[in-house]
This record gives structure tokens, C-alpha cells and sequence, in this order.
């Protein structure tokens, strides 16, 4: 896999992790949320910067934090179960 280094799509996610977050749908699992952003797994997994920056906008507070690592990690199970 290439990873791309020099692009942040971080700002494409947040704030719906955040909406999410905050709305009291969070049950514990990642996934739903995940889900939102079928197809747009690759520019988490792929673009290291995306990552790094979610990170770093969420460490203000270590439960979202928790969060954001929990639903990055989804999109990630679900970026490996599609068919190529």
C-alpha cells in the first residue's frame, strides 16, 4: 500500500465524528459510525496525514480520542473486506 503523506482529508471527517459523538447515538461501537463513510475508508487508511491529524484534533479529550481511534479502526476492517 502507498501511503499518501502530504494530503489531510481530516477536516472531511471530523466534524461528523463530533456530531456523532456528541448526539448520544454512540453506543459503544464504532461501526455506525464507520459506516457513515463507506467509501471513503481510503482516504483514512491510505493518507497517513488524515490519521495523524484526526488524532491530533481529537486529543483534547481522551474519550473522544478513544472514539475517533475506535471508528478509524472500523474503517479500516471495512476498507479490507472489500472485494478488489
Amino acid at each position: 500500500m502507498i501511503q499518501i503523506k502530504h494530503v489531510s482529508y481530516a477536516k472531511d471527517f471530523f466534524d461528523t465524528f463530533k456530531k456523532y459523538y456528541d448526539s448520544g447515538r454512540y453506543n459503544g461501537d464504532g461501526m455506525d459510525c464507520a459506516d457513515m463513510f463507506r467509501n471513503d475508508e481510503w482516504k483514512v487508511d491510505e493518507c497517513f496525514k488524515t490519521y495523524n491529524d484526526l488524532l491530533e484534533m481529537a486529543s483534547h479529550d481522551p474519550s473522544f480520542k478513544n472514539f475517533v481511534e475506535e471508528v478509524i479502526a472500523c474503517m479500516k476492517y471495512n476498507k479490507s473486506m472489500e472485494m478488489e
